[in-house]
């Protein structure tokens, strides 16, 4: 119930900040890279190289860009981790939130940088016991589009929750399926872990 709550406050956030910010856009700033007002709905699923641990979590990912330079992005996940101690297997829920804004300037034509930063919170939920972790988490890397149907986005991303300091490489692809939707896949590389996602995105 938390993930799903939390999934629709976000949602309306979104809805109701895009258009005021966004309500300056200019045909100059629509020049300026790959389009940011995109909507990830996605399965993601996380392993462990080490351990038996692993997630399967279903997301959201909104993003915009505000004025000419800024960006705003939120995005949230939930679903089930699952590992094994002594033979016995455990599952229990996992979620987090995150809300970033940054800025992105023009590499060319085709291409952005970008940096975001923001605070994240982490959640997991057993048979016996809650834990809640707040911290922050940053994000910089490329997005371009290789052709006019394939975009593709690569950034290094820190993040710190509960004392403890995580780095992880990611990157993602698009493919125009339809007008306004794309094919969407994610691959992540931690130090121990390797993620790997697929949905849509919609553009608007």
């Amino acid at each position: 119930m938390m993930f799903f709550r939390t999934f629709l406050l976000s949602l309306v956030a979104f809805v109701y900040v895009v258009p005021a910010a966004t309500a300056a856009e200019t045909d100059s700033d629509l020049e300026l890279g790959p389009n940011w007002r995109v909507i990830d709905v996605y399965y993601h699923h996380e392993w462990n190289r080490n351990d038996n641990r692993e997630a399967d979590f279903i997301g959201l990912r909104a993003s915009a860009n505000i004025r000419n330079n800024g960006l705003f992005r939120i995005e949230t996940n939930g679903g089930k981790i699952s590992d094994r101690i002594n033979n016995v297997e455990r599952e229990y829920n996992g979620y987090q939130q995150t809300f970033m804004g940054g800025v992105r300037y023009a590499a060319s034509e085709q291409a952005d940088i970008f940096w975001l930063v923001g605070a994240t919170r982490v959640e997991f939920e057993t048979n016996y016991y809650n834990l809640n972790r707040h911290g922050l988490i940053s994000q910089f890397g490329m997005r371009g589009m290789l052709t006019p149907a394939w975009d593709l986005t690569s950034y290094f991303q820190i993040q710190k929750t509960g004392g403890m300091t995580t780095t992880s490489l990611h990157a993602d692809i698009r493919y125009r399926a339809w007008r306004r939707v794309d094919v969407y896949a994610g691959a992540g590389l931690f130090a121990n872990d390797r993620s790997g996602r697929i949905g849509l995105s919609f553009h608007f």
